[in-house]
């Protein structure tokens, strides 16, 4: 009498990871001065639908050279939606030791809104949490040559000062 064998199929999980290398032109490209990150910004932002709002991240390594990019959010005219999850999970991914924020202000207007000041001051304290290095937050507004930093505006070192200050306590 012959035994019958019986199989079983197990369905497998499984993840893939894209990561994409920067266009050439943007390949390596040093962002160590607010200006450029705008132009770096300016270069990305190029194709993207203008009328939306979208919050992309520059990845850097620790000689602030770019690792890559990426657009994670898009939203309406006036918002997108950012989860600091899902921006640290790429920063880790892509090898991160610093990052840049940037979005854009369709309305073209480059004055942050106190949502943009929250989220960033949120992603700076997970980015202290986890010593990654939040080095700035650029704001393009849309149809001009104006930007806002949060950089040069003393608003990256005071977020970070007063976290580092909280966690002393």
């Amino acid at each position: 009498m012959e035994t019958k064998k019986e199989y079983y199929t197990k369905k497998i999980k499984t993840i893939t990871l894209q990561i994409r290398e920067p266009k050439a032109t943007l390949n390596a490209k040093t962002a160590n001065s607010s200006r450029k990150s705008f132009e770096i910004a300016q270069a990305i932002y190029k194709n993207l639908e203008p009328d939306q709002e979208h919050f992309s991240v520059l990845f850097l390594n620790s000689q602030n050279k770019m690792t890559g990019y990426k657009t994670l959010f898009s939203g309406a005219m006036s918002s997108s939606i950012v989860d600091s999850k899902i921006v640290f999970r790429n920063a880790l991914l892509f090898g991160a030791t610093a990052i840049i924020l940037i979005h854009n202000h369709p309305s073209g207007n480059s004055k942050p809104s106190s949502e943009d000041k929250i989220i960033t001051e949120d992603i700076i304290e997970i980015g202290v949490v986890l010593k990654l290095s939040v080095l700035d937050h650029i704001i393009l507004a849309d149809g001009t040559n104006d930007y806002f930093s949060f950089a040069d505006e003393g608003l990256i070192k005071r977020y970070t000062d007063n976290i580092k200050i909280l966690r002393e306590h």
